[in-house]
């Protein structure tokens, strides 16, 4: 097997011990781990990416299964500093996410790189999405419901749409439509949702089906209590629920 030395994978090894030793630290460990697992991500960007909907189809979701192992650090890490006990700093996990925008084009673009495709950079889009996706399932699964309301209700500086509207921008601009990953799987197995698809057939084993279904479903109905226009969180994982069981969460609601 392919030895797992990246340096998520350090941070994650140590926390337990740096944790119990201090409690405190848990806002500055997430914070080194979020900058090491952001210049990580650098490492995936695509490059000539084919035209035709098959091979980058193909390339698109082999790029995605190889982050996969990094994106697992990233869960692990979240399914412990996020207890409640730890009173993580929101902050932290929104300057991350507004960091999504800087992964729209090459990172030194200016500097020694004056043009680029778009299409080398899809897989950001599905990547932070699900991410945050991740982040609520698990801020909810560990019961810190103050982090999972802070990450939906607090407004998110992403670049050019903040800069263009003169606001902040809520959670639900991380969502995106991502036209290849969709064509891609309902040309080869005739899915309706690419990106559900996808989420519940690369779930990370320390996360049920239904607790990420639940968090997909929680971000459609605040984005459309929140939203003013077109621009929404869709639950695409909702099709894979159990039809026959309700969840507890909106009974008691």
């Amino acid at each position: 097997e392919k030895q797992h030395d990246s340096k998520t994978y350090f941070h994650l090894k140590s926390l337990d011990n740096q944790l119990n030793k201090n409690p405190l630290k848990a806002n500055s460990l997430t914070n080194d781990f979020l900058e090491d697992f952001s210049e990580n991500l650098w490492n995936f960007q695509l490059k000539n990416t084919p035209k035709t909907i098959r091979e980058f189809g193909e390339i698109l979701v082999d790029n995605l299964t190889s982050y996969k192992e990094m994106r697992d650090d990233y869960i692990q890490f979240l399914l412990k500093v996020t207890k409640v006990e730890y009173n993580l700093d929101v902050d932290i996990l929104i300057k991350f996410f507004e960091k999504s925008s800087l992964y729209k084009k090459p990172k030194d673009f200016g500097e020694n790189i004056r043009s680029y495709h778009e299409a080398d950079f899809e897989n950001y889009k599905i990547i932070f999405q699900e991410l945050f996706l991740y982040t609520i399932t698990i801020a909810y699964k560990n019961t810190n419901y103050n982090l999972v309301s802070d990450l939906l209700n607090s407004g998110y500086s992403l670049n050019e749409i903040t800069l263009r509207n003169a606001e902040l921008e809520k959670f639900y601009q991380l969502y995106s439509y991502n036209q290849n990953l969709e064509n891609y799987y309902k040309q080869l197995e005739n899915k309706i949702t690419g990106f559900g698809h996808y989420i519940i057939t690369n779930l990370n084993n320390n996360i049920r089906k239904e607790e990420i279904i639940f968090a997909d479903l929680l971000c459609y109905y605040i984005s459309e209590l929140q939203s003013k226009n077109y621009k929404k969180w869709f639950p695409t994982t909702y099709l894979y629920k159990n039809k026959y069981r309700d969840f507890d969460f909106f009974i008691k609601l």
